[in-house]
C-alpha cells in the first residue's frame, strides 16, 4: 500500500512532472495572452479533494504499520477499532 501511495504521491506532483505541474498551471483565456501563473497551492476544488482523501489514507496506512511495533498500547487506547472503522 504504501508504494501504491508513494507513486501516486509522485504522479501528482511530489516530484517534478507533467501531471503534477499542470494541475498547478492556470491559462489564460484570452489566445492573445501568452502568459501563465503557477500556483503554490491549487484552487481547483477536485485536485484539493484527492491531497486531502490522499493524505488521510496514508496516515491510517502508518497507523496500520504502527499498529505492530505499539500494539499494547493501541490496545489500550481502543485505536484499532476506530482504525477499523475508518477503513470500512
Amino acid at each position: 500500500m504504501f508504494q501504491t501511495f508513494y507513486e501516486r504521491s509522485v504522479d501528482f506532483g511530489g516530484h517534478p512532472n507533467p501531471h503534477g505541474i499542470m494541475s498547478a498551471i492556470q491559462m489564460p483565456e484570452s489566445p492573445a495572452d501568452q502568459s501563465f501563473t503557477v500556483l503554490a497551492l491549487s484552487t481547483d476544488k477536485q485536485v484539493l479533494l484527492h491531497a486531502m482523501k490522499s493524505a488521510a489514507q496514508v496516515g491510517l496506512t502508518a497507523l496500520f504499520t504502527f499498529q505492530h511495533i505499539l500494539k499494547p498500547k493501541f490496545e489500550l487506547l481502543g485505536i484499532r477499532e476506530e482504525m477499523d472503522k475508518l477503513r470500512s
